[in-house]
């Protein structure tokens, strides 16, 4: 058995202890993460309308930059003058909300006339947008949310009913709503990059402290093309739920780490800067390993 093979003894309570070091206490999580999280004030209430405002949010954050496109989207869209009363009411909302997204270069789709023109059928994302706040007034999406507060199955299944909230993105809102964290995590890209590169997806069951050998490894990788297939998804959540209760880490924030981690250097393989890069799986194997592991998680 070669070396590559031999299964590869980590600490990896020390892999996750680097990953909240670097990622939950640094820079790149007040900027992208920490805006985002909705918390309740010093009496234990939400604000209602940021609660909604954090809904709709989940709409255009897909495949966009979230320092550079979503956060100013938000700021502007959400928390100067357009309040949900205008959002829900006014004639003029949808051409705003259009011309918002189209300004900070969001995604097609803006409008009926787009899908048309493409030859396509379904919402357009500003109608999505809208049809949050047609739906809900804030104080309903409160009412809602402390209600069911009990059952996020139930706050899940409603969300995934409006247009342009996905699976992933509903579990981005639960995720990132303090006391709602629901035990299925969001699973985008980066994730599922940054979980099986580190081989944190790759542990033993029958040992905290070792890896999988190399060719089980090939065999256990999900292809980032199969991460939303419902068993891959489902596989990576409740693999980052089974080490952290293990090991005894929050799951969503580690979560929120390997996000940081995925879209900071796991995608671009920027391996010699990598604040981790010493407790990294996928750093300690030989080139042709490396090559062997990148054909098989990057597989169409």
């Amino acid at each position: 058995m070669s070396s590559g093979d031999a299964l590869k003894y980590v600490d990896y309570s020390v892999l996750l202890n680097e990953l909240i070091t670097n990622f939950l206490h640094g820079e790149k999580f007040w900027k992208i993460i920490d805006p985002i999280i909705i918390r309740r004030d010093n009496r234990g209430s939400f604000d209602l309308v940021e609660l909604l405002n954090r809904l709709a949010y989940t709409i255009i954050d897909q495949q966009r930059d979230v320092s550079s496109v979503i956060i100013p989207i938000w700021v502007n869209m959400m928390f100067k003058n357009m309040n949900p009363e205008f959002l829900s009411k006014s004639p003029y909302a949808t051409e705003f909300v259009q011309v918002m997204l189209q300004a900070y270069g969001h995604q097609n789709y803006h409008s009926k006339e787009d899908l048309k023109f493409r030859g396509r059928r379904g919402a357009s994302r500003t109608e999505a947008f809208i049809q949050v706040y047609k739906k809900y007034s804030p104080d309903d999406f409160l009412e809602f949310i402390l209600r069911n507060s009990h059952n996020l199955e139930l706050i899940f299944k409603e969300l995934i009913k409006l247009n342009f909230i996905s699976y992933k993105g509903a579990t981005f809102f639960l995720r990132d709503v303090e006391g709602l964290e629901y035990d299925i995590l969001p699973i985008d890209v980066n994730v599922a990059y940054s979980f099986q590169y580190t081989g944190l997806f790759f542990m033993d069951e029958n040992n905290p402290f070792a890896v999988l050998r190399f060719h089980e490894v090939l065999d256990e990788i999900i292809p980032i093309s199969k991460r939303t297939e419902i068993f891959g998804y489902l596989k990576i959540s409740d693999k980052i739920c089974s080490v952290c209760e293990r090991l005894g880490y929050n799951p969503h924030e580690i979560n929120r780490c390997l996000f940081l981690l995925g879209t900071e250097f796991c995608q671009s393989l920027k391996c010699a800067s990598c604040p981790i890069n010493n407790f990294c799986y996928f750093n300690s194997l030989s080139d042709s390993q490396k090559k062997k592991f990148l054909e098989k998680i990057k597989l169409n």
